[in-house]
């Protein structure tokens, strides 16, 4: 809109009031071009309470000032562990002298112990009857009758080896 006033309208107060509203339409415009997505205002309200919270955080972990009492405190609780792993450390080491002293004082003696004077359980070993499992195996003779295409009935049957299997002996633990 011009700075003139046009012909017929000498109104000032009109004429202001025409101003203002086209003005107010220009920011309105630029505000509607300047307006965020709704992306980038989630963003930046997001970005808002990370900072919010990172204040709070650090609030809470700043370093504290022990005062006298709380060192006393803390002094006292170190004192007491310290007592307590030097009288650990004296008992062990009485410990050790104790073995190294009853141990020099002890001579080893290198014996030879007798089976028989040990205090084993008695078993009595007895024997089994021995016996004879015979070993069946098929023999063949070829060399007696070549021509002859029966086999004979010696060695159509199974004879007995004179191998055999023996069994040993047993306790009377096992035969209980």
């Amino acid at each position: 809109m011009s700075r003139f006033i046009p012909e017929g309208k000498s109104d000032l107060k009109a004429l202001q009031a025409n101003e203002n509203k086209a003005s107010s339409k220009f920011h309105e415009e630029e505000e509607e071009k300047e307006a965020l997505s709704l992306y980038e205002q989630m963003k930046l309200n997001h970005m808002q309470k990370e900072q919010e919270y990172q204040e709070k955080v650090k609030a809470r972990n700043q370093p504290h000032k022990i005062d006298e009492r709380e060192h006393a405190y803390y002094e006292g609780l170190r004192f007491k562990e310290q007592e307590k792993e030097s009288l650990r450390k004296r008992e062990l080491e009485q410990g050790v002298e104790e073995f190294e002293k009853t141990k020099a004082e002890t001579p080893v003696e290198k014996e030879s112990i007798d089976i028989t004077e040990l205090a084993l359980p008695s078993t009595k070993i007895t024997r089994k009857k021995l016996t004879k499992k015979p070993i069946m195996a098929k023999q063949r003779d070829n060399s007696s009758s070549p021509t002859n295409s029966e086999p004979s009935k010696d060695t159509q049957k199974e004879k007995p080896v004179t191998n055999a299997l023996i069994s040993g002996y047993s306790s009377e633990s096992d035969s209980e």
